[in-house]
């Protein structure tokens, strides 16, 4: 009984569950982390892109410069038609709306969805 005050540290149930709950966030992590990279290179090609329109440049133009850095970089999980290049009737400046959905198998049938959504204005 006296031994027993003079013991400390975690259980051998409390090490699992401890190893358990790191083992789901690392599989979390490792899901997520290649979605939110493929968004990195398409926010830097929208980047790229609304720094480079020139003046009289149509929405048919830009949406080629999108297509080709699409290509360029690899990007599969956005495509051309989840960005919506239009002019702005007030300020007559173009720009891209980003609006799509990545989805990642997690376990089993269980699956990760991420919504992005985001307004480039060409020039800024």
């Amino acid at each position: 009984m006296n031994m027993r005050k003079r013991q400390s540290g975690m259980t051998m149930i409390s090490w699992v569950i401890l190893i358990g709950l790191i083992g789901f966030v690392g599989i979390f992590g490792f899901d997520l982390m290649p979605i939110y990279m493929e968004y990195n290179s398409i926010n830097s090609a929208l980047t790229t892109v609304s720094k480079g329109v020139t003046a009289g440049e149509t929405p048919a133009q830009v949406r080629v410069s999108i297509g080709s850095l699409f290509d360029v970089n690899s990007i599969a999980d956005a495509r051309l038609n989840d960005v919506d290049v239009k002019v702005d009737p007030d300020t007559k400046a173009i720009e891209l709306d980003l609006d799509y959905e990545a989805r990642t198998k997690f376990i089993a049938n269980i699956f990760l969805v991420v919504h992005f959504q985001k307004t480039y204005t060409a020039g800024h």
